[in-house]
C-alpha cells in the first residue's frame, strides 16, 4: 500500500506542475523570466521525481513486488535522464538557436508521459484486486 501512495504522490506532483505552474508561467511572465524560472524549476521537479521513484522502487522491493520495483527503477532512470542529459541539451539548443530544440523538448515530453503512465501501472500492480 505504501508503494501505491508514493507513486500517487509523484503522479500528483507531476500533474500539479503541468496543470498549474506551467500555464501560469506562460501567461504571466515575459520570455526572459520564463526561461529563468523554468530552468530553476524543471531540474527540481525531475529530482523530486527521481527521489520519489527510488522510494517507490524500494517500497515495491520490500513488498516483494518485483515488476513494480523494476518499473520504479526504470522511472527513476527516466527522471535522471531528464535531469542530467535532456534538460541541459534543451537549454543549450535554446541558447544557441539550434533547430533540434523542438525535437529534444518533444523527447522530454514523451519521456515525462511515459513516466506518468509507468507510475500509474505501478499503482495498478500493487493495489489488491
Amino acid at each position: 500500500m505504501i508503494t501505491a501512495l508514493l507513486a500517487a504522490f509523484v503522479i500528483g506532483a507531476m500533474i500539479l506542475f503541468n496543470t498549474t505552474v506551467t500555464p501560469v508561467v506562460f501567461t504571466r511572465l515575459d520570455a526572459a523570466n520564463q526561461a529563468v524560472f523554468l530552468r530553476a524549476v524543471f531540474p527540481r521537479l525531475f529530482i523530486f521525481g527521481l527521489v520519489g521513484s527510488v522510494a517507490v522502487m524500494v517500497s515495491a522491493a520490500i513488498e516483494t513486488q518485483v515488476l513494480a520495483a523494476t518499473i520504479g527503477l526504470a522511472t527513476a532512470l527516466g527522471f535522471a535522464i531528464n535531469t542530467w542529459l535532456i534538460t541541459p541539451a534543451i537549454n543549450l539548443a535554446r541558447d544557441t538557436g539550434r533547430k533540434h530544440f523542438h525535437l529534444l523538448h518533444g523527447i522530454s515530453v514523451v519521456l515525462f508521459l511515459i513516466k506518468l503512465v509507468a507510475l500509474g501501472v505501478i499503482i495498478w500492480l500493487v493495489l489488491p484486486r
